[in-house]
């Protein structure tokens, strides 16, 4: 079987960019800390500028590197249905796997990041926890989060169910976090140095950042940026990244 290339094109054409600006960066000759080059060859560990360990959720508008403005070899990234962690590995081995290696990295800077707001800006992952889904195997899905699901049943749904979903799930993985680091303290004494987890929420109907308390689920800012006037009422003037 000949594999298919044709569709392809715009993957090519965003490499490329990526091959001509950082790959190929002549410019900074390995002086400063985020050339790519430099990354490669000195393989990624916090000695090498690697400070966060972030779990994101797959949505296609939420990617870390661009919301916080990451660069390569400073964070180590898992994204994935909803950002959640599962309480056990058994319950999402990838998951913990993702926790476990990035703990023997050494990084020291844990943060789940969600996301939410109105109508299509909620999370996907956190509607269907919240109202059910029609797809076969998000519901699969849910049913191995049914512990998840059932702390949502009869809640209200004013200010949407699915962004207290998401808070909830927010906190309910950090609490998981700090009991497994606790766990590590304990196995390997007090010579080691405990990582610190924090959860943010990102409204995108305002434009603004949240820190999410892990025991009451409450939202504090972190950012307070004004919302545009104009937002949605006129045309987006913002380029391409990759011609289409």
């Amino acid at each position: 079987m000949v594999e298919r290339k044709e569709h392809l094109s715009p993957i090519v054409a965003g490499f490329d960019v990526f091959r001509a600006r950082e790959y190929d960066c002549r410019s900074c000759h390995r002086e400063i800390t985020h050339c790519y080059q430099k990354k490669v060859d000195e393989g990624q560990s916090p000695q090498t500028g690697l400070e966060w360990a972030v779990f994101g959720c797959a949505d296609s508008r939420t990617p870390v590197e661009l919301v916080f403005g990451f660069r390569p070899g400073q964070a180590f990234v898992h994204r994935t249905m909803g950002n959640m962690i599962a309480s056990t590995p058994q319950q999402d081995a990838g998951t913990w796997a993702a926790i476990s290696y990035a703990v023997g990295l050494g990084i020291k800077k844990f943060l789940i990041a969600g996301h939410g707001g109105q109508d299509h800006a909620g999370c996907g992952a956190m509607k269907a926890a919240a109202y059910g889904s029609k797809d076969e195997m998000v519901n699969l899905w849910l049913k191995q989060k049914a512990s998840f699901t059932r702390r949502l049943a009869g809640l209200p749904d004013a200010g949407g169910r699915h962004n207290h979903a998401a808070r909830l799930n927010i906190a309910l993985g950090l609490r998981r976090l700090d009991r497994y680091f606790d766990k590590l303290a304990v196995q390997t004494g007090s010579a080691w140095a405990r990582p610190h987890a924090a959860g943010t929420f990102f409204n995108k109907d305002e434009g603004n950042l949240y820190l999410v308390n892990r025991q009451t689920m409450a939202l504090e800012p972190l950012t307070c940026h004004p919302l545009r006037p104009d937002r949605g009422s006129t045309p987006s003037t913002c380029p391409p990244l990759v011609a289409a």
